[in-house]
């Protein structure tokens, strides 16, 4: 059986709340492969978090409690060893970062809720920022945790939910990272500007 080979399954009619809960706390993964595990429990993620919960209640979608999720997993889950290893370095976003793979899962997670918000007219420009990072990050070739939680200081952090998201702020991309401005130039190069591109 399953809770032999040490796996944990509960038939349940209400699995999507489930998922969209998984969903909310995997927002976190593109905040670790950007800015590091530290920032996962700092103002920005709490950002993210309530970015998140409004997009679902706008769309209409039920989601189970934080604390029903934490109940259920309960013991079930255990970080063990590997090898010498005692923790993980860090999440799946975080290992494509790692391993330069060139792609990353951030559009189907964050990107997801970048979309719903968009479709429900609920700003996300936290999740929509870290979205465009992450997404830049893996086309380039930066490393995991290349930006600080620091690069968008509190002050820009606090005028987000006050005026509809949008503030005049650089966060991270073509200002901080020379490969991420080589990127951009190249597509420049080859597909014209953006407002071009816009107009075409």
């Amino acid at each position: 059986t399953l809770d032999a080979a040490t796996f944990s399954s509960i038939p349940r009619n209400d699995i999507m709340s489930w998922k969209y809960r998984k969903l909310l706390m995997n927002l976190n993964n593109a905040i670790e492969a950007v800015c590091g595990r530290q920032a996962t429990r700092g103002r920005l993620a709490e950002m993210v978090q309530a970015e998140g919960e409004a997009v679902l209640a706008a769309a209409g979608i039920a989601v189970v409690s934080g604390d029903e999720d934490l109940a259920r997993r309960g013991e079930a889950l255990k970080i063990q060893p590997v090898g010498d290893e005692r923790h993980r370095a860090g999440g799946s976003t975080w290992q494509s970062l790692q391993r330069a793979t060139g792609t990353i899962e951030t559009d189907y997670l964050t990107g997801e809720i970048v979309m719903l918000g968009r479709l429900h007219s609920v700003p996300t420009p936290a999740n929509r920022a870290l979205q465009e990072i992450a997404t830049q990050m893996a086309l380039t070739g930066e490393p995991p945790a290349s930006l600080t939680e620091d690069d968008v200081p509190d002050s820009i952090l606090e005028r987000l939910p006050k005026n509809g998201g949008v503030v005049m702020v650089t966060f991270g991309g073509s200002f901080i990272s020379p490969k991420i401005r080589a990127w951009e130039q190249m597509q420049r190069d080859s597909n014209g500007s953006i407002a071009d591109r816009a107009t075409r």
